[in-house]
Order: structure tokens, then C-alpha cells, then sequence
């Protein structure tokens, strides 16, 4: 037995006993006299890793290796690289070219070599940057086709008819009523739409009879630009009123803007009171003459998108600083309406519509214009609707002159707003235009232009659309074929009629908003006048009504900025219209933000919806204006914010107790003990300290007793 005055030399003693041996057993020389045996093969390695011939797309890989092998390599914008160009021809000497790059990038790269029996060598990581592409450098052309495979046009009296043979028409038909639709039909397109006066299938064909319209949506055309701007991609949309065969439409996207494209660009955006701060990229189109010649009101839509990184740069990272503006063949240069549709990921999509048709299209963030101090004129050194330049079609108003309207009939609708609201009648009689009604109700027109002139109301005739415009607001025209033109007097026969009033002012108690409403007609009104009354709401009717429209849509209704009235003498407006309503970006800001923004309508009938709503930017006022489109005409629209709604309930009861003080129920105990597991390792540790204390206690008192 140990007796415990000898315990520390035997625990020393078993120490040597140990450790003594394993020195014996490496003495001092050996690190010297140690022989080294090499086995396997010699590793394969690459060296000599270089990069040359970068411009703003291209660059090459050149490397060696040492034994015969592949070549590959690897690269992206990101070490997920993404892209690989390979060779496999087995060599020592190596060499990749990389094309299709983005101007104004760093990318990263890899390569890898492999032999006949699998073995890799690979380098390491590394980076190059392309360099910055010229401003008008052309990034990317395509072309599309009007002639399709299939279809068959043919013009008897006047009148066009197109026959589709269903063996060898490419894409997928589908027939509603008189209009087909065509997907996917080549020659550079998503979808063909013709709509005639009478649709006939017979012998696999089919057969539409007097085309009434034709309706073109491109396939998208995407170009690299590469620094902030991106990859973007455009694509167009447009409504003819005949199928144009035999076009060859060229489209190209340039890098920023040339110095006279720039030029335009910036007398574009003075016509609007706005000043170009840059632009991403220019949109140009080749041979259009003979689709701009046959465009029906529809117009041409044209969607556009580029990366938020640039919008963040030199838009303030405001979408609704970003305008598409455009430079006509003609020499018109314009402000277009444009519109933010949504984000994804990190690009923007806007859509701009262009009344005029396609030419040459520039993106660009915008600012307003320094003030003059003595006010802008809307007739002083611009350009009418009928001159070569100008925006009259966006703002086709001069500034607001007092009317003679007749008194508007009172509205339907039990709701209202309060009698002290501010109310703004606009007549729709033009000098010079008049109309008449057949027993058919067929509706033609007369346009006298000299009258038309001595009163100030400007007039342009693109093909069958007549644009009409005086203080205060617009009318488009669209005739069933081209109307007559001699003597000064236009004339013809009314297939649609719409209406574009200028913004009605109200200051409201937390600021100024404007309405203004863009209305589809089924004729040519007469003694018309439309009139916008413009509160704040007083009363629990709308308060409700918006309530549950934000309800249906699983919404709720946070706060309501303002209603308007808008109602009509003289004439109906059930159909399609477009009401834009303008309120601070202050009250947008402190409601939730631009995407908490909606437009209600309250019906005639009491029934209430939430709008397709969305964001057209700042007018010249300040204003953020927002467009609702409402498909069943006019009547009281509220400029409301809403949020998710909230779902009413608690959480189910599992029996456990509560976290006293905490909040936490049984159910979810774990996963707050889980949230703290910092606390339990402090408390563990506690424990282990606490625990070992109590052993060396417990020891010191044994041994004491020992």
C-alpha cells in the first residue's frame, strides 16, 4: 500500500516510466541521417496563366501544362462562375477564347486541364475586366418578319382578308369570335392577333374576313451592356390596323445614347419641363415606316428593362425618374408615358407607350427642370401636335382657359363628397368638329380645320386617328378606314372616340392632388361636358365601401387620401378608362410607400373594387401620380393606402405552462430554448465550475481526513 506522503513520487516515477522510452527512441542525429523514398507518379500541374486580347467582349485564356491534356475554363461574374468554353484536343500549350462577354465587367476564371485517364490539374481563382463599351457602340440587332409561313393576304375593294392554312402555319391558333390569336409564330414573334368582321374553317383553313385590326408582340431581345446597366431586353407591341406583309423590322440596342441621339433626348424631356441626367441605352428601329403608316389607336407599346444598380446611380434610386424618350424619323422628339411594372431580382421593367410609333427610343434618368421663374408657356418655342416635334400627345394641353360648359347633371351615386369639395367642369365641344348619327347608328364626323384653328384647337391626323387637342383636354378619333381629307375639312366615320383630360387641381388640407381621367367613348359626344369633384373624405359610406373592396382583395385599408367624383353630361362612359390621381410623395412616403398605393372605384350601384393600379412618376408638379384602370367606366374613385391583412386567432393550447413574464407558450419552449443557447452554455458553464469546485472540496476534505 502507497502511503500518501508517497503518492507525488509515484505518480513521477509512472511519468519517466512513460516518456523516457519514446526520447530513447529518437536520438538527436536522426533528423540528418533520414532517408526520404519518393512513390507515384510526378503531379500534373498548370503554369504560366494568362489572360490577353480583353476588350469590352472578348478575351483569351493561354496556360501550360505539364503533360498532354484538355483545356477548360471556367468563368462568370461570380466564383459560381456559370459559364465554361472547352477543347479537347490534348496538348500542353492551351488556349480559350471567351466571347459574348459584357462591357465594363470583372470576371472571374478558372482553368482546368484533364488527361486520357482522368487525372486534373486546375489553377486557381482569378479575375480580369472587360473594358467599357463606346456610348453608341451597338450592342445587339435582330430582325423581324411580317411575312409569315401559312397565311395567306389578300385586298378585295378596300378591304383586307387573311387566310391561315393550318398544315404549314407555324405556332398554335386559337380562335374566340371573330378574333385569332397565334402563338409562337416565328419570324421573330410571340403572338400574331387578327381580329375580322367574321372568322370561317373550312378545308383546314381559316378564314378571316374584313381585318379589322392586327395586334404584333415581338419576342424579346436581350443585349449584355455589362457596369451598372446590365443585361437588358426589350420588346414591343403593336396595334395595326391591317396585317403589313413583307416588313423587315431591324431592331438594335446601342450602349447609352450617340451625341445627336443625346441631343434629341434632351429636348425630348425640355418639352416635358425635365432634364436628362444619363441614359442607359438606346433602342433604335429600322423600315418601320410601313407599320407606323397603318397604326391603330392602340399604338405602340414598347417594354424595356435594365438593372436597379443604374436606376440606384443616376436616378436617385427613384423607378420614377427613369423616362423612355423618343426621337422620330420626322424629327418629333417626346417625352413618353412611362410606366414601372415591377422588379425582378435586381431588374427593373418599364413599359412606355409611344402614340407616334417606333424610331428611336432612349431609357434615361430625368430630373426636373430648374424654373424659369416667369413660368413655361405651352405654345412659346415648343412644338405643336402638328409640327415635327413636341409631346402633344403625352401633354396636349395649353394652359387652362375659362369655360363656357353646360351644367352637369347631378351624380347617380348616393355617395358623394362633402359640398365645400373642389369641382372642375371640362367641355368636350371642339370648334370646328361636328357630328351625326345614321338611322343605323353609324356615327360620322366633320372636322373643320380652319375653324378649328381661329379657336386654338390643334389638330393631327395620323392614318385613321384624328387627335384633337385644346386647353384642358384632348380627343382621339379613330375612323373605320381613312377618312376623307379636302378643303380644309377632314371627315370620315367613327369607329371608337377617348377622352384625355389635363390634371383638375385641389389643395386639400395635407396638400395639392390632381385627377385626370383617360375615358373610351362610344361616339362623338355632343353638348358633353365631364366634371371632377375633388375632397377629402367626410363620412362612413365611402370609408366602408373602400373598406371592403381592401377586404376582397385580402387587404386592409390603412388610410384614404382623397375621392373624386367624376361624372358626365351628355354622355355615357361605361367602357374601359384610365383615372390617374396625383397626391405628395410626402403622404405616399408616410403611408407605406409607393407599393401600398391603390385606387378604388364605388360604383353606381354601391359595388366597390381595389383597381389595377400603377406608378407613372412625378408630373411637373411634384405630384406622384398613380393610374387605376377600371373597366366599368367612371364614377367616385378613392386614392387609398392598404396593407396585408390580418388574420384574425390565436395560437392553438397544448396544456403547458407559460414562461412566466415571457410570453413563451409550451409549444414553442424549445425553440426559445434553441434562440438562447448562449445563455445554457453560460449556465453550463456555471455548472462545470460550480461542480468542479465542489469536487476539490470534497477531495481536500477525504484527503484531510486521510
Amino acid at each position: 500500500m502507497i502511503r500518501k506522503n508517497h503518492t507525488p513520487v509515484f505518480f513521477l516515477a509512472l511519468w519517466c516510466l512513460l516518456t523516457v522510452p519514446v526520447f530513447l527512441s529518437c536520438p538527436a542525429h536522426a533528423a540528418y541521417s533520414a532517408t526520404v523514398a519518393v512513390t507515384g507518379t510526378i503531379p500534373q500541374v498548370t503554369y504560366n496563366i494568362s489572360i490577353s486580347g480583353i476588350d469590352t467582349g472578348n478575351a483569351t485564356v493561354s496556360w501550360n501544362t505539364n503533360f498532354p491534356g484538355n483545356s477548360t475554363v471556367f468563368y462568370g461574374t461570380t466564383t459560381g462562375y456559370g459559364s465554361l468554353s472547352t477543347d479537347g484536343v490534348m496538348t500542353e500549350d492551351h488556349e480559350i477564347a471567351l466571347n459574348n462577354l459584357s462591357p465594363a465587367t470583372t470576371y472571374h476564371y478558372r482553368v482546368v486541364s484533364i488527361d486520357l485517364t482522368g487525372n486534373r490539374a486546375a489553377g486557381s481563382d482569378a479575375t480580369f475586366n472587360t473594358t467599357t463599351a463606346s456610348q453608341g457602340a451597338v450592342a445587339n440587332t435582330t430582325m423581324e418578319s411580317t411575312t409569315f409561313a401559312g397565311t395567306t393576304v389578300q385586298t378585295v375593294d378596300g378591304v383586307q382578308q387573311v387566310s391561315l392554312n393550318l398544315s404549314s402555319l407555324p405556332g398554335t391558333p386559337q380562335v374566340s369570335g371573330n378574333t385569332v390569336t397565334l402563338q409562337n409564330p416565328a419570324s421573330g414573334w410571340n403572338q400574331v392577333q387578327y381580329t375580322g368582321s367574321g372568322v370561317s374553317s373550312q378545308d383546314g383553313n381559316i378564314t378571316l374576313g374584313h381585318i379589322q385590326s392586327v395586334s404584333m408582340q415581338s419576342a424579346p431581345v436581350t443585349a449584355s451592356l455589362g457596369g451598372s446597366v446590365g443585361t437588358v431586353s426589350t420588346q414591343v407591341q403593336i396595334g395595326l390596323t391591317q396585317l403589313v406583309p413583307d416588313v423587315s423590322l431591324q431592331q438594335s440596342i446601342i450602349q447609352g445614347a450617340t451625341a445627336s441621339a443625346s441631343s434629341a433626348f434632351q429636348l425630348a424631356a425640355a418639352n416635358s419641363n425635365l432634364n436628362v441626367q444619363a441614359v442607359a441605352y438606346t433602342v433604335e428601329f429600322h423600315n418601320a415606316a410601313p407599320l407606323d403608316a397603318c397604326m391603330n389607336s392602340a399604338c405602340v407599346r414598347i417594354n424595356l428593362s435594365l438593372d436597379d444598380a443604374w436606376v440606384a446611380a443616376n436616378a436617385n434610386g427613384n423607378v420614377n425618374n427613369v423616362r423612355v424618350l423618343r426621337f422620330g424619323d420626322d424629327g418629333r422628339k417626346e417625352a413618353l408615358s412611362t410606366t414601372f411594372l415591377c422588379r425582378q431580382g435586381t431588374t427593373d421593367y418599364f413599359e412606355a407607350i409611344s402614340p407616334h410609333g417606333l424610331s428611336l427610343f432612349g431609357v434615361a434618368a430625368v430630373a426636373p427642370a430648374a424654373s424659369s421663374g416667369g413660368g413655361t408657356s405651352s405654345s412659346g418655342g415648343g412644338q405643336s401636335s402638328s409640327g415635327t416635334g413636341g409631346s402633344s400627345w403625352i401633354s396636349p394641353f395649353a394652359a387652362p382657359a375659362p369655360q363656357a360648359p353646360p351644367v352637369a347633371q347631378q351624380a347617380p351615386q348616393q355617395m358623394g363628397p362633402p359640398e365645400n369639395a373642389a369641382t372642375t367642369t371640362q367641355s368636350l365641344t371642339f370648334a370646328g368638329l361636328e357630328a351625326a348619327t345614321g338611322p343605323s347608328g353609324i356615327q360620322t364626323f366633320t372636322f373643320n380645320t380652319t375653324l378649328a384653328a381661329q379657336s386654338g384647337v390643334s389638330a393631327t391626323l395620323r392614318n385613321t386617328s384624328l387627335l384633337l387637342g385644346q386647353p384642358g383636354l384632348a380627343m382621339i378619333i379613330v375612323t373605320d378606314g381613312n377618312p376623307s381629307v379636302g378643303n380644309g375639312v377632314i371627315s370620315g366615320t367613327v369607329r371608337s372616340v377617348s377622352i384625355i383630360t389635363a390634371p383638375a387641381p385641389a389643395t386639400l388640407s395635407f396638400g395639392n392632388v390632381s385627377v385626370a381621367v383617360n375615358g373610351s367613348l362610344t361616339s362623338i359626344p355632343q353638348n358633353a361636358a365631364i366634371t371632377t369633384t375633388i375632397s377629402e373624405v367626410e363620412g362612413s359610406d365611402v370609408t366602408g365601401a373602400l373598406t371592403g373592396a381592401a377586404e376582397n382583395n385580402n387587404r386592409q385599408l390603412n388610410a384614404i387620401a382623397f375621392v373624386a367624383t367624376i361624372t358626365g353630361t351628355n354622355f355615357t362612359a361605361t367602357g374601359p378608362a384610365a383615372v390617374s390621381m396625383g397626391v405628395s410623395p410626402g403622404w405616399v412616403g408616410s403611408h407605406g410607400g409607393i407599393p401600398a398605393i391603390s385606387i378604388g372605384r364605388i360604383g353606381d350601384d354601391q359595388s366597390a373594387e381595389l383597381l389595377d393600379t400603377s406608378s407613372l412618376g412625378n408630373d411637373s408638379q411634384g405630384l406622384l401620380v398613380f393610374e387605376g384602370s377600371s373597366s366599368r367606366g367612371l364614377s367616385l374613385f378613392g386614392l387609398i393606402s392598404t396593407g396585408p391583412a390580418v388574420t384574425p386567432g390565436q395560437q392553438p393550447s397544448t396544456g403547458l405552462p407559460s414562461v412566466p413574464g415571457s410570453g413563451i407558450s409550451g409549444t414553442n419552449f424549445g425553440e426559445f430554448l434553441m434562440s438562447n443557447r448562449y445563455i445554457l452554455a453560460i449556465i453550463a458553464a456555471v455548472c462545470l465550475i460550480a461542480g468542479g469546485a465542489l469536487i476539490t472540496l470534497v477531495w481536500r476534505y477525504r484527503r484531510q481526513k486521510w
